[in-house]
């Protein structure tokens, strides 16, 4: 992504990085280093939204941390071609239709009655 296309987004903007991201296996390509993001880009993030557990990654994961106490994990590396698992789904560009979703509306593709 361009600087240009970056600063167009609104919001604070966080990275979690996938294959696409990274050269030689583990460096950061410098051009992406170089945007403006509200805390350096890293593999995975726990955090909270509307006081809900979210665990973030690039790839997807059979467990993740705080999983049996109600987190949700969402992860984009396989566009939509493995099955979902529990409270983990997919989430990647082609399956948001590339755009941005708030927590709620990717709440609605989890199992219903399963979210805390």
């Amino acid at each position: 992504m361009c600087a240009l296309h970056f600063n167009r987004l609104k919001g604070r903007k966080y990275l979690i990085l996938g294959n696409h991201d990274v050269r030689g296996g583990s460096d950061v390509k410098p051009h992406i280093l170089a945007l403006d993001w509200e805390q350096p880009p890293t593999a995975t993030l726990a955090t909270r939204d509307e006081c809900q557990r979210v665990f973030l990654s690039h790839y997807a994961h059979r467990t993740w941390p705080v999983q049996h106490n109600g987190a949700i994990h969402f992860y984009g590396h396989s566009h939509n071609t493995i099955p979902h698992f529990g409270m983990s789904r997919d989430v990647g560009c082609p399956d948001v239709a590339f755009q941005p979703r708030t927590l709620r509306e990717l709440m609605s593709i989890l199992p219903a009655g399963e979210t805390s």
